[in-house]
């Protein structure tokens, strides 16, 4: 009986004491668990209506740059091929007209 006794005096003590600490750190439970509670809501709504449709609309815009650029890559190669089959256009242009002067000057 007399250990039951100082066993919970102790325990009251220990709780107590814990008490005593967390007050002196300005800490209420209930308020902490609260404010836990609270905290853990708005992370979830941030995380619901604000990361996702930001990661979203960063996702599709980093798309949408790479698709750019590769397209950039192939207007590039396309104006090189453009380039290179316009100098043989002149070339046989050329070509042409000095075998129609000498026609021309043959025939004169």
């Amino acid at each position: 009986m007399v250990n039951e006794s100082v066993q919970i005096a102790s325990e009251a003590v220990k709780t107590a004491g814990m008490a005593g600490i967390l007050g002196s750190l300005g800490l209420d439970w209930k308020l902490f668990i609260a404010q836990l509670i609270n905290f853990s809501i708005v992370v979830l709504i941030l995380w619901r209506w604000v990361y996702r449709p930001l990661v979203k609309t960063m996702d599709a815009r980093a798309k949408k740059i790479s698709d750019g650029l590769e397209f950039s890559k192939q207007a590039a190669e396309l104006l090189e091929g453009a380039d290179a089959k316009n100098v043989q256009i002149i070339k046989a242009a050329k070509s042409q007209s000095h075998a129609l002067l000498q026609e021309a000057a043959d025939q004169a």
